[in-house]
């Protein structure tokens, strides 16, 4: 008999069968929370003022505060997902979803 996968455990990205690996991140980003997946295709996590500066932590309001813990958690989950060869590659990014991108 064939075993499944593990609902905890992370898909590791060796370099190859990016499309199947994507597949189970996507599913493993919404199962911890609904807003993960969002946060990786969508969202930026640094906030700024109308003049394009990044705005201090001490003045962040619970919502910008709420993002960059939704994009750390990702983050995080994406560095735990990534081989070692591919962790060289992302690990310098703030945002998880440069990390998507590249």
């Amino acid at each position: 008999m064939e075993e499944g996968f593990s609902t905890k455990k992370l898909p590791i990205f060796r370099g190859v069968k990016y499309d199947y690996w994507k597949e189970q991140m996507i599913t493993h980003f919404e199962s911890i929370h609904i807003d993960l997946w969002d946060m990786v295709e969508h969202r930026n996590h640094i906030p700024y003022d109308d003049k394009l500066n990044e705005v201090p932590r001490s003045q962040w309001r619970e919502e910008q505060k709420l993002t960059f813990l939704f994009n750390s958690k990702a983050r995080n989950v994406m560095l735990c997902a990534l081989s070692k060869e591919e962790y060289t590659n992302v690990h310098s990014f703030r945002s998880v979803k440069q990390m998507w991108t590249v």
